[in-house]
């Protein structure tokens, strides 16, 4: 398997690929909040699609303010200014980058292998940006939803009105085990695009095939809202969705990454069944 990192204007990502006699579209992982491309599971998860036939590439965030992947460390001044708009501008930044194939090193790297059709998985508030994304673009052919949100207000009114008053909240994070910040601005986007960043209504609207996995025990995108997003979409024959027993947000793998699941296995799986549907 070939392995490349590319840093292009304000974005990071990895590429991975098998050679391959046949062209093959390309995977892109978006990961979630609180979050970066080398979290956790998402390089094996990445690892396996390459290995099943897809080019696949996980990009982080500009604004994820991560600063230390292996001791899982933020910046939080910079992941304070993270915005739902900042990430869909990456993600189509990114689409930019892939479509216009302008940067040598890129074209020479996948071009020989690329059919030039994309992919998007996106976990938790990353499948929420990967629903946006596809909806608003022609180029993407297929999306995975994994433990994704239906609604990206996830505040309090009273929390809401606390954050305007300061301007900016920190929080302690029990993973990273330090001060995070939230700055007004984040919850000032969601009230500002609320018609746009609308889950429920992009999901209707959506013209791809999806999937959408959610975890039986997830406690913080729950079942129930995996099932308000398939609702709003199953007049389209395009749409699945998957239930899987005993799983939690992040499929019951442990942090840091060492082992497999079998809910991360079967989450892996159904999603290259999916995406190798003709």
């Amino acid at each position: 398997m070939q392995k490349n990192t590319f840093r292009i204007d304000n974005l990071t990502f990895d590429i991975r690929l098998n050679s391959n006699p046949n062209p093959m579209p390309l995977v892109c992982f978006f990961h979630g909040y609180k979050s970066y491309r080398n979290w956790g599971f998402i390089p094996y998860v990445c690892e396996q699609f390459a290995e099943n036939g897809f080019i696949s590439l996980n990009l982080d965030f500009s604004k994820n303010g991560v600063i230390d992947e292996l001791n899982y460390k933020f910046d939080p001044e910079i992941f304070a200014q993270n915005t739902v708009s900042q990430e869909l501008a990456d993600a189509n930044h990114l689409l930019d980058i892939l479509t216009d194939n302008t940067d040598s090193d890129l074209r020479e790297f996948i071009s020989e292998f690329w059919n030039k059709e994309i992919y998007l998985v996106g976990h938790s508030r990353g499948g929420a940006i990967a629903l946006l994304t596809a909806r608003d673009s022609n180029v993407i052919k297929k999306v995975a939803l994994w433990s994704t949100v239906s609604h990206l207000m996830r505040h309090s009114d009273r929390y809401k009105e606390n954050l305007k008053r300061a301007g900016s909240l920190d929080f302690y994070d029990t993973l990273a085990h330090q001060e995070l910040r939230v700055n007004y601005s984040s919850i000032e986007d969601l009230e500002i695009n609320k018609n746009k960043f609308d889950l429920l209504k992009a999901i209707s609207q959506i013209r791809q095939p999806i999937i959408i996995l959610c975890g039986e025990n997830d406690m913080i995108a729950t079942a129930n809202e995996s099932f308000e997003l398939f609702n709003n979409a199953k007049s389209s024959q395009n749409a699945q969705i998957v239930k899987i027993p005993k799983a939690n947000h992040i499929y019951n793998v442990k942090y840091p990454f060492k082992s497999i699941t079998p809910e991360l296995s079967l989450a892996i799986n159904t999603t290259i069944n999916f995406f190798s549907q003709k």
